[in-house]
């Protein structure tokens, strides 16, 4: 399935050229000597492929291609899948050149080192219980780098397919007639064919609101079956995730390098453990009337909201704050 809008469509060559910093090297295309032979990756594809065997064959038929999207290797939890999963998504969005916003995101996220942002289970539980404001837009929205990526926990997210979503891919683009907009990528993570059959994509304006309605989503499907329910909460999350970002830089875990042994070649890269988005996040838990948790054993959500609040000298600034989601305690138990 393929999500786009027709202003995206009609301006294919202009993207590139307008956006503001250097994303995709349209110069630079993927090539194979000798040819692969017929059901290879790049070939005509008979079957379908692991993510391990794709990136084995990326890096043995195009090494360089590789190289520019993996840069380095993440010692990920088994919550998670690997970041090389995501550097096999960005080699598809790049051989998909002149189909914004995969080919845009696939550069700009080359460009700056393929920022990743591993979105622990706790936090992820109490994303996706928080309502964005209704009161922003997305062009209110601070990127920490022009395109990153969110990478999900396994079967935290799924299509209605019943495929996992593994990853969550955000790029902001500048283009000079239409002002920003923002595309949202969300690959399918199992049976994913090489190319674009599985990689559902968005292109919204800048001046859209967080979560837009479903009758917009409607009016600019291009393609693909009409899942608008879905593809608005998609959107909402990708917001949301930015937006916790904003409210609570606390939140993010910059992962360093791991040791190195002295015995380790030189040309073996660096390990890194993983930047976490909520890492040793807890969800709050409150009961109704203060009485010891003891006495209760069923929770229910209530949900959360992000707010765009006005602070500052004279109410003049704005800052996002989020307030969290909890689960409350709701069946008290008869003492005996």
């Amino acid at each position: 399935m393929t999500n786009k809008t027709n202003a995206g469509a009609a301006h294919n060559e202009e993207w590139n050229s307008s956006i503001g910093v250097r994303f995709v090297d349209e110069t630079q295309t993927p090539t194979i000597e000798p040819p692969p032979p017929k059901g290879c990756y790049y070939g005509q594809v008979r079957h379908e492929f692991t993510f391990k065997e794709r990136a084995d064959i990326l890096r043995r038929q195009d090494p360089n291609v590789w190289a520019r999207y993996h840069k380095r290797t993440i010692v990920e939890p088994p919550t998670h899948y690997p970041n090389s999963y995501q550097s096999v998504i960005c080699c598809d969005c790049e051989l998909l050149a002149g189909r914004p916003p995969l080919d845009v995101f696939a550069g700009a996220a080359a460009k700056f080192d393929n920022p990743l942002y591993y979105v622990s289970e706790s936090l992820y539980d109490a994303i996706k219980h928080t309502h964005p404001p209704a009161n922003m837009n997305w062009n209110d929205v601070l990127f920490p780098y022009p395109a990153l990526t969110f990478m999900l926990p396994k079967g935290a997210l799924r299509h209605p397919d019943g495929h996992n979503i593994g990853m969550l891919g955000v790029v902001k683009i500048f283009h000079e007639s239409t002002g920003y907009h923002i595309g949202i990528i969300y690959p399918s993570f199992d049976n994913l064919r090489p190319g674009s059959t599985n990689i559902d994509d968005w292109m919204i304006s800048g001046d859209d609101s967080l979560e837009p309605s479903e009758g917009w989503l409607v009016n600019h499907v291009e393609s693909g079956p009409n899942l608008p329910e879905f593809s608005q909460y998609i959107i909402g999350l990708a917001a949301n995730l930015l937006l916790v970002m904003m409210a609570r830089s606390t939140l993010v875990t910059e992962g360093p390098a791991l040791p190195r042994s002295k015995k380790t070649p030189s040309y073996i890269p660096n390990q890194f453990k993983p930047t976490w988005l909520g890492l040793g996040y807890r969800t709050r838990t409150e009961s109704s009337n203060g009485e010891p948790s003891a006495h209760y054993t069923e929770l229910g959500w209530r949900c959360g909201h992000l707010k765009h609040q006005v602070c500052g000298v004279g109410r003049a600034e704005r800052k996002v704050i989020w307030i969290e989601p909890y689960m409350a305690r709701i069946r008290e138990l008869v003492s005996t």
